[in-house]
């Protein structure tokens, strides 16, 4: 995906979060929430596209390829927990289900909106 994609869905996402959030009663900012999901979201997606061109470009990439798609689900995980911390966090929620709700559907958003772009993509060749 694109750098233009990236800061798309990012920006995207952190908006759908903050949308669900003030729905719920949530007492957060979108810049604050924005910051917040900067300090974990970039530095998982970095680690996860080195790893993955490291498995492209690199002898150990036999070892790392036929994993890749695990280590990046690890990486979706990881950015959904930390997402549930700081929406709870940033949000001022008292109990974890507002907060999870408000990642399910940001992240749901995002994978529609991936798998819209992803097949007008294909569609174009």
């Amino acid at each position: 995906m694109s750098l233009i994609n990236e800061l798309f869905a990012f920006c995207l996402f952190a908006g759908v979060i903050y949308f669900i959030g003030q729905q719920r009663g949530g007492r957060g900012t979108f810049q604050d929430i924005a910051y917040t999901f900067a300090l974990f979201y970039v530095p998982i997606q970095v680690l996860t596209w080195a790893i993955a061109w490291l498995a492209i470009l690199t002898p150990i990439g036999n070892v790392l390829l036929p994993w890749l798609w695990l280590i990046q689900l690890a990486g979706y995980c990881a950015q959904a927990f930390y997402a549930h911390l700081a929406v709870k966090g940033v949000m001022g929620f008292q109990h974890r289900k507002d907060a999870w709700i408000a990642v399910i559907v940001g992240l749901v958003t995002i994978l529609i909106i991936q798998a819209m772009l992803s097949r007008a993509q294909f569609a174009s060749f």
